[in-house]
């Protein structure tokens, strides 16, 4: 799923603690795989922070100069209308650590494997993730800048060493205003594949915080180039928009939901980096669009449940075929 950075609602949940014990807000009125195909990774499943409860026994624990958190996650996904492919499956860990809101790390690990039909081969996967991250602060800057540098290596057993070997390097450089109520960033990615393919990804990003911050709306670009197009059904390049919206509510609502998100895709985007699931997309397939809900709910202890489902619209143009998949995906998470 494409959930929002993890960092920036870690920010914004500690500064509207902040006014809610100056009394500023209203209690009341306080509600980043996944395209969900994922055929390389999976969501990172990162938990979105959420506004905290007065109660004793839901307040953040007591920490100390470092602040850890990690997640298992799993995905079940099956395609209509595709003669190739039949259904997919994955499961993956996460482990992180945000030092005095300074600097963090983030390490994962997802396996995944892709049924087909006719006797194709199945795919079965392993990638890594490693990612790091340093934040600055300017007297003449109202806000935070965040440089963050974000790796990804692939391997599994398809036997023409298309998608097997994949190397991503993709560093991002971000900005958070001190009001909590604008972000951006720029996200750069570059992926080596074997057989004589390099992918280039530029991904502009927007966002913009509302009513008292308890919505928020993101609009992230996809500007893909590719250097080989008999590699990419023909493509040179792509370019997609993806927009999400998230609410958080107020922690005594009767079903303890923390955050209700939506996203969409439209466009085109091949070889797709995402840089909020942290999901590398290494199957020669166009995707054509994407609609997708999820649920975080918010338990004592700082423990996370989150709940996506999501639809993916495709097209493999050297079969001329359209497709879809349909996925749902279960994540668990704890900070301390």
């Amino acid at each position: 799923m494409m959930l929002p950075d993890k960092k920036m609602y870690k920010i914004l949940n500690k500064e509207t603690n902040k006014l809610k014990e100056n009394n500023r807000i209203p209690v009341k009125n306080r509600g980043n795989l996944l395209g969900v195909i994922l055929m390389v990774g999976m969501l990172s499943a990162l938990p979105l922070q959420a506004y905290a409860d007065n109660h004793k026994s839901w307040q953040e624990p007591e920490q100390g100069d470092w602040f850890m958190s990690s997640s298992i996650t799993g995905a079940y996904g099956s395609y209509s209308g595709s003669s190739l492919r039949d259904k997919f499956y994955s499961a993956g860990i996460t482990f992180g650590g945000e030092y005095l809101e300074q600097h963090g790390f983030s390490v994962g690990y997802t396996n995944s494997t892709v049924k087909f039909n006719s006797g194709v081969e199945t795919i079965k996967q392993n990638e890594y993730f490693l990612s790091g991250h340093r934040n600055f602060n300017s007297d003449g800057v109202p806000g935070t800048i965040d440089i963050r540098l974000n790796g990804h290596y692939i391997s599994n057993n398809d036997s023409t060493g298309d998608s097997d070997k994949v190397a991503v390097v993709a560093p991002l450089v971000s900005y958070l205003s001190y009001k909590k109520s604008l972000y951006a960033d720029l996200g750069y990615a570059h992926s080596s594949y074997q057989n004589d393919l390099s992918v280039s990804q530029f991904s502009p990003t927007i966002g913009l915080g509302f009513s008292n911050s308890a919505n928020w709306i993101q609009l992230r670009g996809y500007f893909i180039s590719l250097s080989n197009a008999a590699r990419a059904q023909g493509k040179s390049s792509t370019a997609a928009a993806q927009l999400k919206f998230t609410h958080w509510f107020s922690p005594d609502n009767a079903l303890n939901l923390n955050t209700l998100g939506l996203t969409g895709m439209l466009g085109e985007r091949i070889y797709a980096v995402d840089f909020d699931s942290q999901a590398v997309y290494n199957l020669a397939d166009v995707q054509k669009g994407s609609v997708a809900v999820y649920l975080n709910w918010k338990f004592p202890g700082s423990t996370y449940l989150l709940f996506h489902a999501g639809y993916d619209r495709y097209e493999n143009l050297t079969i001329n075929e359209k497709y879809s998949s349909s996925a749902a995906v279960l994540s668990l998470s704890k900070e301390w």
